[in-house]
């Protein structure tokens, strides 16, 4: 294999007998990365896969699972569920579980994921202020349409609107969109509502990493439709067309 591409190499390795041999691990997760880096989940899945089969050294195979999980979550499998519970309680995995949960319409149970991996980040600890933000997002992402928590949900709307001038981040503008909807349907005001969901088309959110994957276009688009807002609505329709 001496000069040639890691996919022509992991091609190889797909059809090859698994003789626990770490090094084949990492080549198969690094082309897994470089999969996901170039939007191709499901190349990513294969090698991941594989490298399970191999299998990995018992102190890499909790990555191998996270790292499968995700990819799978990306592309919708039922299995990224188990494979990232059983991959370990991290918040970051958490973040994956709940979403791979939410998409999978187990919404209570992603309510608790994501409650798990806001409880695990330390109170102050400024490095993890995007991925408690998107965790925050996440939960009230599934709690808006759960019955037992919908109430909690509410409360925390308008404090979030109440800041929206200060979010800025692509996580923080994600939850400003779970928040926005929530206040349209508690029936409050409408212009609160239209300045928070035109903020999000005018600075270009609904074109930005993974705008579709945490519904952040519909939930927009939506709202400013019922609010009759239809030219900004369709100014975010196009916006996001165009990012499909």
């Amino acid at each position: 294999t001496s000069g040639a591409g890691v996919e022509q190499v992991c091609a190889h390795l797909l059809l090859s007998t698994p003789r626990g041999d770490a090094a084949v691990v990492d080549t198969l997760r690094s082309a897994a990365w470089r999969a996901r880096a170039t939007a191709a989940p499901g190349s990513a899945i294969q090698y991941l896969e594989r490298a399970l089969r191999e299998p990995p050294p018992a102190h890499a195979r909790t990555a191998v699972l996270a790292e499968l999980g995700y990819a799978e979550a990306v592309t919708g499998r039922a299995e990224a569920v188990e494979h990232l519970e059983n991959a370990g309680q991290r918040a970051e995995l958490q973040l994956a579980f709940g979403r791979a949960l939410h998409h999978g319409g187990r919404l209570v149970e992603a309510c608790e994921a994501f409650r798990r991996g806001l409880a695990e980040l330390p109170d102050a600890a400024v490095e993890h202020g995007e991925l408690r933000i998107e965790l925050e997002a996440g939960y009230l992402n599934s709690a808006l349409f759960t019955p037992e928590r919908a109430r909690d949900a509410h409360q925390r709307a308008p404090q979030i609107l109440a800041r929206r001038a200060a979010l800025a981040g692509p996580g923080e503008l994600a939850l400003l969109s779970k928040a926005l909807m929530l206040r349209l349907w508690a029936a409050e005001d409408r212009e609160e509502v239209l300045g928070a969901a035109r903020r999000l088309v005018d600075d270009g959110r609904l074109r930005v990493d993974d705008a579709a994957d945490s519904q952040v276009a519909w939930q927009t688009i939506a709202s400013l439709s019922w609010a009759d807002d239809y030219s900004t609505a369709s100014r975010g329709l196009r916006a996001a067309f165009d990012d499909a």
